[in-house]
């Protein structure tokens, strides 16, 4: 992959892939074919691999909170470069939900409130936005803010 060789990179990994046995393993080894894809901006192939991902890593034994919130932030961001802010926004809150830490929480309800924001759902993206603003993260809180001070001035232009 590290040569630009992703024809028979990702064949490697489709190798890979059919011959374990191990759900953590399949899903890691899903995200990273999904690397060859984004690379090449074939964003629909890498948004699959991702969802396969999150579902083998769903299916593998024990605690993979990490894992997970990673798999599903990248699906997200896959999503939000696909204009499909629907799908971004609720592997987001995916994320979330596997999340730990306080500053991983705020940048994935900021990230939920963007995707909210972009999809036009702005109720959503309030609410979003406005449980990042008590978190305990400054930065992510002053973000939020900014975001909610746009999001009621657009909705004062629009009403006047």
């Amino acid at each position: 992959m590290e040569k630009k060789l992703f024809a028979e990179s990702a064949e490697k990994f489709k190798q890979a892939y059919s011959v374990s046995t191990n759900s953590l393993e399949k899903g890691k080894i899903l995200i990273q074919q999904s690397n060859i894809y984004e690379q090449q901006k074939d964003l629909t192939t890498a948004s699959k691999l991702l969802a396969q991902a999150v579902k083998d890593l769903a299916a593998a034994p024990g605690k993979n909170y990490d894992t997970m919130t990673d798999a599903y932030k990248k699906l997200g961001n896959t999503y939000l470069r696909l204009t499909s802010y629907v799908q971004a926004a609720d592997a987001f809150s995916k994320a979330l939900n596997f999340s730990e830490g306080n500053r991983e929480k705020a940048n994935l309800g900021f990230l939920l409130g963007d995707a909210y924001q972009k999809g036009n759902i702005i109720k959503k993206a309030k609410e979003a936005f406005e449980q990042v603003t008590g978190s305990n993260d400054s930065v992510w809180a002053r973000l939020a803010r900014q975001r909610l001070t746009t999001l009621e001035l657009a909705e004062t232009v629009i009403n006047s």
